[in-house]
C-alpha cells in the first residue's frame, strides 16, 4: 500500500508504483487529500491513478482511516515517502498495525529539529517507525547509521525524483531564453519558515534581479499562499515585486518544461532543489540550511539564506555566468524506482 498525500509525495512515488506494476506485484494508492488540488491532476499527469480516496486535509482523522484501510485491505507493506504529514501518518497507522513500513527518500537531515518545520520532526519520526530505510544517497545511509539504524535495514537507491524528471524529458523543449530573449527566473517558496517577512526579501530580490536587466521573473505561488497577499502587492514602497509574473502551480510536466528553459531558480524546496541539480540550473537556496546538501556546487548552486542583499548579490553573480552550470549525478540514475519495487518485491512476496 503507498500513501500519497501531497504532489511531491506523487511525484516520487509514481516511479515506485510504476516498479512495483512492471513486476506484476499487487499494491494499492490511497491518498490522504492533504493537497486536494495540487494532487488530484498531479497524478493524472503521472499517468497512475488512486485506488481509494480518503478526504482528510490534514486533518487529526488521518492516522485512524489508514488503520481502517489496512485492516480492511490487509497490505503486506506501507510504502511511504518523504517528510509530510501523509507520511507519517502512514508509517503510525502501519506501526501500530503491525504492518512493515518501507520509508522512501530515508535519512534526509539537516539535524536541527524546528528547520525544516515540521519536516525535521516527521522524517525523525518516521525512521524509528519504519523498518526498511531506502535512501537516496550515501549521506542520507550514513545518517540513518548514526541514528543506530540497524545497517541491514538500509538500502541507498537513489532519488526516485530523477526517475520522474527524466520520465518527462521527451515533452520538454529546451529554451534558449525567456520571453523577448530575456533571461528567465524562477521562483517558488512555500516553506512554513518563509513568513511575510521573509518572503518580502526573497521577492524584493527577485524583483530587484528583473528590474535590473529586464528580466523575465516567475514566481509560482502556491496554494498555501492563495489567501495571502504577496508582500508588495498594491505598496509603492516595494515597486519591484510587481514586476514579477506570478503564476499558479503548473501540472507537472509544464513546470519541469519551464524548469528547463531558465537561467536561475530561486526556491526553499526540496524537490526543486534536486531537480535544478539535476538539470545543471544555476540555483539559489532560500534557507538557513538544507538536508540536500548533493545538491549544492560552489559558483553554480548556493544556500544564501533569505535577506534580500545576499540573494540579489548571488543572483546577479549567477546570471553573469552561462545558462547551463554542472549536472548532478549525485541524487540518482534515473532507476531508482526499479531498485525499489525490487526491494519490496523480494523482502515483503514470498511468491516474487
Amino acid at each position: 500500500m503507498l500513501v500519497i498525500g501531497t504532489r511531491p509525495e506523487a511525484i516520487k512515488l509514481a516511479p515506485v508504483a510504476k516498479g512495483l506494476r512492471a513486476r506484476s506485484l499487487p499494491a494499492i494508492i490511497v491518498t490522504t487529500g492533504q493537497h486536494p488540488d495540487l494532487l488530484p491532476p498531479t497524478l493524472a499527469s503521472l499517468g497512475i491513478s488512486a485506488d481509494i480516496e480518503l478526504p482528510l486535509g490534514e486533518g487529526s482523522g488521518m492516522v485512524a482511516a489508514l488503520q481502517d484501510v489496512i485492516r480492511t485491505h490487509g497490505p503486506a507493506c506501507i510504502i511511504v515517502q518523504g517528510d509530510t504529514r501523509s507520511a507519517l501518518a502512514g508509517a503510525l497507522a502501519g506501526f501500530l498495525e503491525d504492518v512493515p513500513v518501507a520509508h522512501v527518500e530515508a535519512g534526509l537531515r539537516t539535524h536541527e529539529i524546528s528547520d525544516p518545520f515540521p519536516e525535521e520532526l516527521f522524517r525523525v519520526g518516521i525512521a524509528r517507525l519504519a523498518d526498511h530505510h531506502l535512501a537516496p544517497t550515501e549521506d542520507a545511509g550514513r545518517n540513518l547509521l548514526a541514528e543506530s539504524v540497524p545497517p541491514a535495514s538500509i538500502s541507498v537507491v537513489g532519488n526516485t525524483v530523477i526517475d520522474a524528471l527524466f520520465g518527462s524529458a521527451g515533452s520538454v523543449k529546451e529554451d534558449t531564453a525567456g520571453m523577448d530573449g530575456r533571461q528567465r527566473v524562477i521562483v517558488t517558496v512555500h516553506r512554513q519558515e518563509n513568513g511575510p517577512n521573509r518572503l518580502g526579501s526573497i521577492l524584493g530580490a527577485a524583483g530587484r534581479l528583473a528590474d535590473e536587466a529586464r528580466r523575465e521573473v516567475i514566481f509560482i505561488r502556491h496554494p498555501r499562499l492563495r489567501e495571502t497577499a504577496l508582500p508588495g502587492e498594491g505598496e509603492a514602497e516595494k515597486p519591484e515585486v510587481q514586476r514579477i509574473s506570478v503564476r499558479a502551480p503548473l501540472p507537472y510536466d509544464e513546470f519541469i518544461d519551464l524548469l528547463r528553459s531558465s537561467h536561475l531558480v530561486i526556491t526553499d524546496s526540496g524537490g526543486v532543489q534536486e531537480e535544478a541539480a539535476a538539470l545543471g540550473k544555476r540555483l539559489i537556496v532560500v534557507r538557513d540550511q538544507t538536508e540536500r546538501p548533493e545538491a549544492l556546487q560552489k559558483g553554480e548552486r548556493l544556500l544564501v539564506g533569505t535577506n534580500e542583499e545576499a540573494i540579489f548579490a548571488a543572483g546577479q553573480r549567477l546570471l553573469a555566468g552561462s545558462k547551463i552550470g554542472t549536472p548532478s549525478t549525485a541524487l540518482g540514475d534515473g532507476r531508482s524506482g526499479e531498485r525499489i519495487a525490487a526491494i519490496i518485491g523480494t523482502k515483503y512476496f514470498s511468491a516474487y
